[in-house]
C-alpha cells in the first residue's frame, strides 16, 4: 500500500533537485562554462542581448499595425525590435500569410482582444500580461490551497519548469488550454457522467489547442455503440459550430485572417524545422535529435546511401504520421481497457496526455502544464496500488528542469522526456484498475 509519506518523499526530492538544478545551472552559465547548453529561451546564445520575455504574448500583439501606431508603441515603451524588426509583422515561409495566421481563430480573438485591453489600459506594455499571470494564480490559490495545506512542497510542482517557462516565454494559450483540459479530467474523475459544462471546457482546450482532441473519448465512457455515435456527433457538431462562430469573429477583428491561410500555415509547420525545436518532448523530434547527434558515426560505419534515406525518412511527414497512428491505436486500446474496467479513469487521462505529447511535433515545455495538473490529482487520490508511486515519480522527472541542445549535441531535454513519457504511458496501460 502506498502511504502518505512515499508521497511526501517525492515532493520533498522533486523540491531538492529542482533548487540544485537551477543553482548549478546559473553557476555555470555566469562562469560561461555551457556555452552550448541552455535551460530558458533567454539562455540561448542566438537570444542573448534582445528582450524576449512574455514574447509568445507580448510581440505578436504589439505587431497589430491596424491597432498600435509607431509613437503609441513608444509611449507604451515596447522594445524596440518588436517595434522596428517584428517576426510577425512577415511570414516565416517566404510567402504572403504572416506568421500570426497559425493560430486557430480563438487565439487570433483572444489576441486582438488583448492588443486592444493594453492599448486601453496604456500603462506600460507588460501590463496585460501581469493581469493574465495574476488570474492564473487566482486559479492556482482557489484550486489548490487544500493541497498545499496538506504539503507545501507541492508549491515545487505547481511552479514547476513547464509554468516557469510559460512566464518566460508568455505563452497564456499553454496555461488556458491546460487549465481548461484539468477542469475536465477533474470532473470526469469524480462524477458518474459528464454534462454540458464540461462539454464547454473541452471545446475551449480544443479550440485554443486542438491537440487536446484526443480527450474527446472521455465523453464516450460507459455508452453502448448508439450512445457513443450519438454523443460523438453532438461533441463533433458543438466544437465545429463553435469553431465556426470563432471564425467568422476572427475574420472580422484581424484583416485578411482566413481558414485556408490556417490551413496553409499549419501544413507549413507540418513539413519545417520548427517541428525539432528545443524544449520539446516529441517522439519525432527525439528520433531526429538521436540521429544528427550521431550522424558522423553513421557516415563513418553505413553506406552513405542507407544514411541519405534514413534521413530523409527523419525529417519528412512519414514518419510523424506513422508514430501518430502507433499512439492513437495504443490509445484506442487503453479506452477500451477502461470500458471493460481493466484500467481506472486517472490512468487512461495519463495515458491520453503521453499520447498528445509524444505524438505532437513539436510539444514544447509549456504544454506540459497538463501534468502538473495531473501530478495533484494522482497526489490527491486515496488509492493502494504501488502503480501510484511509479506514475508520480515519471511526472516528476518529465517536470524537473533540464539543459536544451541544438544539433548537433544530443539534447538532454528530449531525451529524458521521451523515455519517462514511453515508460509512464505503458506503466497506466497496463495497470490493474485500483480500489479507492
Amino acid at each position: 500500500m502506498i502511504k502518505k509519506t512515499n508521497k511526501l518523499k517525492i515532493t520533498k526530492i522533486f523540491s531538492f533537485c529542482s533548487i540544485i538544478i537551477y543553482f548549478i545551472y546559473f553557476v555555470l552559465f555566469q562562469a560561461g562554462l555551457i556555452k552550448d547548453y541552455s535551460l530558458f529561451f533567454s539562455g540561448n546564445l542566438n537570444r542573448i542581448g534582445e528582450f524576449n520575455w512574455a514574447g509568445d504574448l507580448l510581440s505578436v500583439i504589439y505587431s497589430f499595425d491596424f491597432i498600435f501606431s509607431e509613437e503609441r508603441l513608444l509611449q507604451l515603451r515596447v522594445p524596440e525590435h518588436w517595434i522596428y524588426n517584428n517576426p510577425y509583422t512577415h511570414s516565416p515561409f517566404n510567402n504572403e500569410i504572416q506568421a500570426i495566421w497559425s493560430q486557430p481563430p480563438l487565439n487570433i480573438i483572444f489576441f486582438v482582444g488583448s492588443a486592444h485591453l493594453a492599448n486601453i489600459i496604456g500603462i506600460n506594455f507588460s501590463v496585460v500580461f501581469i493581469i493574465y499571470i495574476l488570474c492564473i494564480l487566482i486559479f492556482f490559490y482557489k484550486s489548490f490551497r487544500a493541497v498545499l495545506k496538506k504539503d507545501l512542497y507541492l508549491l515545487f510542482i505547481l511552479f514547476s519548469f513547464p509554468f516557469l517557462f510559460l512566464l518566460e516565454r508568455g505563452n497564456i494559450f499553454s496555461g488556458i488550454g491546460g487549465i481548461f483540459i484539468y477542469l475536465l479530467i477533474r470532473n470526469f474523475i469524480i462524477k458518474d457522467k459528464l454534462d454540458t459544462l464540461d462539454l464547454l471546457f473541452f471545446i475551449i482546450a480544443c479550440s485554443v489547442r486542438p491537440n487536446y482532441l484526443v480527450f474527446g473519448l472521455l465523453f464516450l465512457f460507459k455508452k453502448d455503440l448508439k450512445s457513443s455515435i450519438f454523443k460523438f456527433v453532438t461533441v463533433a457538431s458543438s466544437f465545429i459550430g463553435i469553431n465556426y462562430i470563432f471564425l467568422r469573429v476572427s475574420s472580422k477583428l484581424y484583416p485578411g485572417y482566413k481558414f485556408d491561410a490556417f490551413l496553409i500555415m499549419l501544413k507549413e509547420h507540418n513539413v519545417s524545422e520548427i517541428r525539432f525545436g528545443l524544449w520539446n518532448s516529441s517522439l519525432h523530434s527525439f528520433i531526429h535529435n538521436l540521429f544528427y547527434s550521431f550522424q558522423d558515426f553513421f557516415e563513418i560505419f553505413l553506406p552513405q546511401q542507407l544514411t541519405s534515406g534514413i534521413e530523409k525518412l527523419i525529417i519528412g511527414e512519414g514518419l510523424n504520421n506513422g508514430i501518430l497512428i502507433v499512439y492513437i491505436a495504443l490509445l484506442l486500446f487503453a479506452f477500451f481497457k477502461l470500458q471493460k474496467g481493466q484500467i481506472d479513469k486517472i490512468s487512461f487521462v495519463v495515458i491520453a496526455a503521453c499520447v498528445t505529447t509524444l505524438s505532437t511535433s513539436p510539444y514544447f515545455s509549456y504544454h506540459l502544464i497538463i501534468f502538473i495538473f495531473l501530478f495533484l490529482l494522482i497526489n490527491d487520490l486515496e488509492i493502494s496500488r504501488n502503480i501510484t508511486f511509479l506514475q508520480l515519480a515519471l511526472i516528476a522527472l518529465i517536470l524537473l528542469p533540464k539543459l536544451n541542445s541544438t544539433l548537433p549535441l544530443l539534447n538532454i531535454y528530449t531525451l529524458v522526456n521521451v523515455i519517462c513519457l514511453n515508460l509512464l504511458l505503458f506503466i497506466s496501460i497496463f495497470s490493474k484498475k485500483r480500489i479507492h
